[in-house]
């Protein structure tokens, strides 16, 4: 963990702390496909909707043609219309993934290895979820949801892969099998990133100033941060010194330390849904150490300014190691309509109430794309 905040703070060169995490190059584990068998498989369509993939017959993706037919220099599978059964996953010789599937050949179904890069980029943390809810998915990137596509409340569900806004899903499905299919980033967010039982506490005793929002945006922001990036996947609550800071939630303190160009001193906590919290800039060292249980509203330090910091305030990101990808809005997420709180430079306070709140259109229109107005005439802020 030391290891993962030190790189990251090369990064930060202004003002601005922890900023987005990026998406790991190398291929993730390919754990996830190993409930798969030729009786088990999970339905999938390649990734482009457009061309061929070509078939073979050995793993290391050499000999043109599929497993049941044997050589041929014409086998192809149609990326248009074959839905393919996934039945396994491996790496050869030459360090490539390939998928064990099978392919429509007329009545008949022929056994064939591809290249795994065919129906998923494999670059998700193939994190494990229980789905809370249902909502409805698509056979392929960028195509609209099905009603026969959907992930039902309870279902298993495993992260494939990330693409922007898409996000593709691993599931369960009649008679045993699997699905591999695509759905929203905001549906997975909604649905499978949290558990129902992870509920934070607000992280200050007393200060409920936020002073820098989560990602906000440079252009028409009013706050004199014209200096820092346009992103911030963290929010800072500026306060007194000394206010106590409380665990959001319980969880295992995974690392604590010093960084003079970056947190001063922190403090890290896993929680029992997989996420991590982060308390930057503390006064002194946090009062509970490296692997130790810690309880929802304990104290685990007090508000300072150390590190890389003007003023006297916490530091406050949740993230997930797993899914650099995959960007949490604290603020959005678990905070909005529960918790008041004074934003910027202004009295008002931002609560369930918005449309009564002229500082938050202020701020929904500083925030840009992250924020929006529904039917009903409150600013939602989003993730």
């Amino acid at each position: 963990m030391k290891k993962i905040l030190s790189l990251l703070l090369t990064l930060v060169t202004l003002v601005g702390f922890m900023s987005a995490l990026a998406i790991p190059s190398s291929a993730a584990s390919i754990t996830a496909f190993d409930i798969l068998t030729n009786s088990k498989y999970a339905k999938v369509y390649t990734l482009s909707s457009s061309g061929r993939t070509i078939p073979y017959t050995n793993s290391n993706l050499t000999t043109r043609g599929s497993i049941t037919y044997g050589k041929s220099s014409t086998a192809y599978i149609d990326n248009k219309s074959d839905e393919l059964y996934l039945c396994d996953v491996g790496k050869n010789s030459k360090g490539t993934y390939w998928a064990k599937v099978s392919y429509p050949i007329g009545s008949k179904r022929a056994y064939a290895y591809i290249a795994l890069s065919a129906i998923t980029d494999n670059n998700g943390s193939h994190a494990k979820t229980i789905a809370t809810g249902k909502f409805y998915c698509s056979y392929r990137k960028g195509v609209s949801t099905s009603s026969s596509y959907y992930v039902s409340k309870g279902d298993t569900v495993y992260l494939m892969a990330t693409s922007g806004n898409n996000y593709q899903i691993l599931y369960p499905v009649s008679g045993g099998k699997w699905r591999i299919g695509w759905c929203s980033k905001t549906d997975y967010n909604k649905y499978c990133a949290f558990s129902n039982s992870f509920s934070p506490v607000w992280p200050c005793q007393k200060s409920n100033y936020i002073s820098t929002m989560y990602r906000y945006y440079n252009s028409g922001n009013p706050k004199n941060h014209s200096v820092r990036s346009n992103i911030y996947n963290a929010f800072d609550i500026a306060g007194s010194s000394g206010d106590a800071i409380y665990a959001v939630e319980k969880g295992t303190v995974v690392d604590k330390g010093y960084q003079s160009g970056g947190f001063g001193y922190y403090v890290v906590i896993k929680h029992q849904n997989g996420l991590y919290s982060l308390y930057g800039h503390l006064k002194n060292s946090a009062k509970v150490n490296v692997g130790s249980s810690v309880s929802r509203k304990q104290v685990i330090g007090y508000m300072g300014t150390t590190g890389n910091s003007s003023g006297n305030h916490l530091h406050f990101e949740l993230y997930n190691p797993n899914n650099y990808g995959k960007v949490i809005n604290p603020w959005a997420t678990y905070y909005q309509g529960k918790v008041s709180v004074t934003v910027g430079g202004n009295s008002y306070k931002a609560n369930i109430n918005y449309k009564s709140d002229s500082y938050a259109q202020s701020w929904c229109n500083w925030l840009k794309n992250n924020c929006r107005k529904n039917s009903s005439g409150d600013y939602i802020f989003s993730a």
